[in-house]
């Protein structure tokens, strides 16, 4: 006769506990079933958790903490110890104590809510019948209703290091030391291996961790694991990733690892070894053939999100069902299920189950990683804070790690929460909380918290999501005041009223200088003077020095705590063009224009070159700090604070950051009081964090819709629009209708990978402005094809219709027939070959052995040098490979390296030229249209059959600009020797210089033209050279006389180079170097002819 329930559970782990509890708590009569046996060899509840896992582990860590402290750290905090020493039996037995409660906790709750309990195994049958089979042998039947399944998980072994009783122990084993190992291994460094690594080394063992897998906590977020890696490494354990063990032998006491990396084979011997790869779901003799439950590919039993398995009414929890294997996750699991069977509707939401790593400090996580984020395609935003800026953190000298907050860019929904530090596994429930009321980073940013607490930090990470310099500053740990940017004038008060104190700043945020001078910063006494503040400029536009005169418009408020002020610095970083070196500057002049002292005073301007090769350096902090007349502990801050930017600056590719002032507090300590990031647009695509926190409010509406078409516009006050490609052909073309009595309404550069959808969208932003009353299309086709052009500004001209004159030129590639379009990939390669090129082959990984327009595919480029001889190479990757690929190219043994790709993120080239100027290496480029030396050679995209075989060698920063000049000395019959497009980009591989002195001493070439564009010094240089060295008649012409200033290039850069990089200084520096100067590309023939003589 079998007994009869309305629920039998197999499993009294926590998801079977909980399951069972609840049933009984719901009215339903519930046996629940258990296997596992104490120490003492009587029977327990409680699972794997409760008697071997989270709970005895937990004890450990809490202790062996505790003991670390009082040993290495108390002596900090003002407590002096001596003879601390560590009890391991007594460690053990309180461990064991603490399991003992809480497994008879357990048998309370089944008595006291009337679950039987039964010990021993249980197998689930047909039809929902379980036979029962207790720790004697003896056999009986149960009938249900209902059944969960809840057998739990152990721990996975593996054939190299088969476990034995003393030596070589899994995660149970660990937990039983009876003495403090001096040598300890462990296989895996995974949740389980990281806590009981550091169980026993802080206890003192030396602790050597084998992982297999070349990342370091991959389920974790990549920056928090990358933190926790160097501080559990600097606390002691010795973590050897891409490590596999493939042999443990125990050998006279102790145990002899043999393991394989990349250096090949290795060996460890250790006193114990704890194995601790994972757990797998404990299915053995849980289920007869045909009670039609069934198991996945991975050995889990098959449930779908209710937990049900393929059996009516039968069910599966915890360990043994897919997810994570988390007690909390099989308890909601549990009580879900039991909740369901009772009639009602729960579910358990996967997506903010919290995982915690109970190392010190803690890791802990819920919701997803940035780095899955980025493999979705998913746009977001970031905010971070350390716990070295809480006070809380602080006082209790507890401030290593970070809290992060991930939010989606559009909603703000906040879509992951990532914790490095203490009470991280505490602090990570606020996280879940709001994520299961789908708040907002503004939510959790808008809600009070107590002072001071550690929970500040997650709060003051969701504050950080709404980005600003500062915010920024912050993240790295640099010292700046508390402060939030608001929307309202309300918020601005609430604000106030949440920094505290009776004196604030109060400052708009636009994306221009000189806010303080135009009356865009207030210190405000009261709160009647921060809403009246606020009300005075939301929603209005502020001039400064740095717009035009339409201002910026003011969508937020920053409000602050006020610094009280002794001395003010100035500190900024830049790329500088010149030197090709990213350039500290410093100055006691702070808080004013650093262009007015750069030109009044500038021997106050001290500077610091980074060597790219080894980085910033603390020495040149301290020399900085000492110039400046720093001392005591202010220089220490000085340094760290410089060392902070300057990992700042690479790892979030600036372009320019200044601190403007940077102050000297009242109690004499260093602080960032104003902040400027410039972010280099070309490496955007790695820095969504920073691309998320773009204001869309600070940008003209036509220069945003541009921008989301890959298309490069900025408005101006003219009346005749411009559509051109190429950014020196727009501005060349923008100067010949000015020199003409025309004004440009526009700079539209369509760039070089152009669409048929994207020429339209151009035309039709041209077209908005009402001020347009003409149109100039110039477009000379090297990249881009004339044909795709055409097809756009006709299906423009279809959907809006054209109401002023347009004028289109159409030179080069299709300007006549449009026979190809730009989606042949291979085009170029095949006009070299067609030209006479020597092409000998073609590089694309993985694709070795294979053909391509009849030549040889190789898997890399040093196959294709060792196989064709050949010593060329030219580069069209996308730029997110370009620094790789180049470098690729020189350790090859590549002479001339000629990369088309534009978009180089600048801190990539930088790294190039570096590498370049130590080999014998030549580049041209990147961003550049390449060489060519009409009717023999031709590496790259300019178009063949404008060129001429003759006596001008040409140069020229800019792509289409390069094939004006050809046709003026084509048109003419003088020809070229050479034509050189080195790129506009700030770090080129080659400089006018390079090309200049090749041309001087080539015989073929009799004169030169040159051309330049604004920005750099680059042709001043070139000027001086052509000065003192060449001999040769020179023609010289310079793009952007009409370009608006401040559009693309930062002053800092114009500060180091020494010059602001116009047209009109570029143009004079050529003058007097002898160089006869052209202000429109059609006096280009002329000018040689007058220069040379030629008729």
């Amino acid at each position: 006769m079998s007994e009869q329930y309305d629920v039998v559970v197999i499993g009294a782990g926590p998801g079977g506990y909980a399951a069972a509890i609840r049933c009984a708590q719901l009215g339903l009569s519930t046996a629940c079933i258990e296997k596992d046996k104490g120490k003492d060899g009587e029977p327990t509840l409680g699972g794997t958790c409760l008697n071997w896992g989270c709970i005895p582990s937990k004890a450990l860590l809490d202790t062996s903490h505790k003991y670390i402290e009082a040993k290495e750290h108390f002596a900090d905090i003002g407590i002096t110890t001596s003879n601390v020493e560590v009890d391991v039996p007594k460690m053990i037995a309180r461990k064991d104590e603490v399991v003992k409660g809480l497994t008879g906790g357990i048998a309370g709750l089944f008595k006291g809510n009337g679950v039987t309990a039964l010990y021993g195994t249980g197998k689930l049958l047909a039809n929902k019948q379980v036979a029962f089979t207790d720790h004697d042998g003896n056999e009986s039947m149960l009938q249900a209703e209902h059944v969960i399944l809840a057998p739990g998980s152990v721990p996975v072994s593996i054939k190299p290091a088969p476990l034995t009783e003393d030596f070589i122990v899994d995660s149970t084993g660990a937990l039983e030391f009876t003495e403090v190992p001096k040598r300890l291994g462990v296989i895996g460094a995974g949740v389980i291996g990281l806590e009981l690594g550091s169980v026993w080394q802080r206890l003192g063992a030396e602790v050597v961790i084998l992982e297999a897998l070349e990342e370091f906590l991959p389920m974790a977020d990549e920056r928090i694991a990358r933190d926790a890696k160097k501080i559990l490494t600097n606390q002691g354990l010795d973590i050897r990733l891409g490590t596999r063990v493939i042999g443990a032998e125990v050998k006279d006491g102790a145990v002899e690892v043999s393991y394989q990396d990349s250096e090949g084979d290795q060996s460890l011997q250790v006193d114990k070894l704890i194995v601790a790869v994972g757990r797998r779901p404990f299915t053995e003799d849980l289920l007869s053939p045909d009670c039609g439950v069934n198991l996945d590919e991975r050995g889990f039993l098959y449930v779908n999100d209710l937990c049900q398995t393929d059996a009516p009414n039968v069910y599966a929890v915890g360990d043994v069902v897919r997810g994570p294997m988390l007690a909390h996750k099989g308890t909601a699991e549990g009580v879900m299920v039991a909740e369901r069977i009772a009639g009602f509707k729960p579910l358990v939401n996967y997506d903010t189950i919290p995982s915690v790593i109970y190392t010190h400090p803690e890791i802990a996580w819920v919701g997803k990683t940035e780095q899955q984020l980025k493999a979705d395609g998913d746009n977001y935003k970031v905010g971070s804070f350390p716990f070295a800026a809480s006070g809380r953190a602080l006082a209790a000298n507890d401030t290593q790690g970070s809290v992060k907050v991930i939010a989606d860019a559009d909603s703000d929904r906040i879509l992951g929460v990532h914790i490095l530090g203490p009470q991280a596994s505490e602090l990570v429930a606020q996280a879940v909380i709001a994520m299961e009321f789908d708040a907002s980073a503004e939510d959790l940013g808008l809600i009070m918290f107590a002072h001071p607490t550690l929970s500040e930090s997650v709060h003051e990470a969701a504050l950080g999501v709404a980005g600003h310099a500062k915010g920024l500053f912050a993240e790295y740990g640099l010292p700046v005041s508390e402060g939030y940017a608001v929307d309202t004038a309300e918020e601005a008060v609430e604000a106030a009223k949440k920094i505290g104190g009776d004196r604030w700043v109060v400052k708009v945020q636009v994306h221009a200088g000189g806010r303080g001078k135009a009356g865009g910063v207030k210190l405000a006494d009261s709160y009647d003077e921060i809403r009246a503040f606020a009300e005075q400029w939301i929603g209005k536009n502020l001039v400064t020095f740095q717009t035009d005169e339409n201002g910026q418009p003011v969508s937020k408020i920053y409000v602050e705590s006020c610094t009280d002020i002794d001395q003010e610095l100035y500190l900024g970083a830049v790329v500088d063009r010149g030197s090709r070196r990213v350039i500290f500057m410093a100055s006691t002049e702070g808080g004013v224009e650093i262009e007015t002292v750069a030109e009044e005073t500038p021997e106050k301007i001290l500077r610091a070159v980074i060597d790219p090769f080894v980085g910033a350096q603390p020495y040149q902090g301290r020399e900085l700090a000492f110039a400046l007349g720093l001392e005591g502990a202010q220089v220490r801050q000085f340094t760290n604070l410089f060392m902070g930017l300057a990992k700042l600056f690479e790892e979030s590719d600036c372009a320019l950051l200044e601190i403007n002032p940077l102050v000297v507090t009242s109690e004499g300590n260093i602080h960032c009081l104003d902040a400027k990031v410039t972010i280099d647009g070309n490496a955007l695509y790695r820095q969504p964090k920073l691309a998320a926190m773009n204001d869309p409010s600070q940008e003209d509406e036509r220069e945003a819709q541009a921008a989301a078409f890959n298309l490069n516009y900025v408005a101006l006050d003219g009346t005749i629009g411009c559509m051109v490609n190429g950014a020196g052909l727009a501005m060349g073309t923008m100067d010949l209708v000015k020199l003409h009595g025309g004004n440009p309404a526009n700079f539209l550069d369509v760039g070089g990978g152009a669409t048929k959808e994207a020429v339209a969208e151009a035309f039709k932003i041209i077209l908005s402005d009402e001020a347009v009353t003409a149109v100039l299309i110039n477009i000379f086709g090297g990249i881009v094809s004339c044909a795709t052009i055409a097809e756009g500004i006709i299906g423009a001209v279809e959907e809006v219709g054209v109401n002023v004159p347009v004028v289109v030129r159409f030179e080069g590639n299709n300007s006549e027939l449009g026979r190809k379009t730009l989606a042949d990939s291979t085009l170029h390669s095949e006009q070299a070959l067609a030209y006479g090129t020597q092409l000998v082959g073609g590089v694309t990984p993985g694709k070795g052995g294979t053909t391509h327009l009849g030549l040889p595919v190789f898997n890399t480029v040093a196959d294709a040098v060792a196989a064709t001889g050949a010593t060329a190479s030219v580069i069209y990757v996308p730029a997110s490979f370009c620094k790789d690929s180049i470098l690729e190219a020189l350790n090859a043994g590549i002479k001339l390296i000629v990369c088309i790709t534009e978009g180089i993120p600048t801190l990539d080239m930088l790294a190039v030229k570096a590498r370049l100027d130590i080999s014998d290496a030549r580049m041209i480029g990147p961003n550049c249209p390449g060489v060519i030396t009409p009717g023999e050679c031709k590496i790259g995209i300019m178009p063949g059959d404008i060129h001429l075989p003759g006596k001008v060698g040409i140069v020229s920063r800019s792509g289409t600009l390069t094939y004006e000049a050809v046709k003026q000395t084509t048109d003419r019959g003088f020809g070229q020797s050479t034509c050189v497009g080195i790129g506009g980009d700030p770090i080129p591989g080659s400089h006018f210089i390079d090309i200049l002195t090749m041309f001087q001493e080539d015989p073929d070439t009799e004169a030169i033209v040159m051309v330049g564009e604004i920005g750099g010094t680059a042709e001043e240089e070139a000027a001086a050279f052509i000065k003192a060295n060449v001999t040769k008649p020179i023609v010289g012409y310079i793009a952007g006389v009409t370009a608006p200033p401040g559009k693309r290039m930062g002053h800092a850069g114009a500060i180091i180079a020494g010059g602001k990089g116009t047209a009109d200084e570029k143009f004079a520096a050529l003058e007097d170097a002898g160089v006869r100067t052209v202000r429109s590309l059609a006096e280009i023939g002329d000018a040689l002819a007058e220069v040379t003589g030629w008729s």
